[in-house]
């Protein structure tokens, strides 16, 4: 997790909602919450996306991530997630709706190219969001 702090510049595509796709622009800030324990990641997007808050962790025993989000519209889901060097995955299976990310992260671990998919089922998925972070500027320790 360490990787993602920082401030990240967001750029994209929504393609999700009703057509034309529209432009994601916006900014995600990752903060340590508990120093190699806890991060905080704040999300504000233009173009579709709600402004969000998650907590990043991981289980000390079984070293499993998860993803605890909430969004401006009062949702508040419960993501899997995987971190390596050069992918971080996020994973909802729900009924009716699942969603998975994909973020392909650059060996300078400045650069993270992801989707956003959408799937009834967990069989057939949909694109829902393209989008590209930057980064900005790393942050200190807490």
């Amino acid at each position: 997790m360490r990787r993602l702090i920082g401030v990240w510049k967001v750029e994209g595509v929504f393609v999700g909602g009703p057509p034309p796709p529209s432009p994601v622009r916006g900014t995600m800030t990752v903060r340590w919450l508990v120093r190699d324990a806890l991060v905080v990641m704040r999300s504000r997007l233009s173009g579709g996306p709600p402004a969000s808050t998650a907590v990043l962790g991981a289980d000390d025993t079984t070293g499993a991530f998860f993803m605890l989000y909430s969004d401006v519209r009062g949702v508040v889901r419960v993501y899997a997630m995987t971190m390596t060097p050069r992918r971080w995955t996020l994973m909802r299976r729900a009924p009716g709706f699942w969603q998975r990310f994909t973020g392909n992260i650059a060996r300078n671990a400045r650069t993270i190219h992801a989707t956003w998919e959408l799937s009834p089922d967990g069989r057939r998925w949909t694109l829902d969001l393209r989008l590209t972070f930057t980064k900005q500027r790393s942050l200190p320790p807490p």
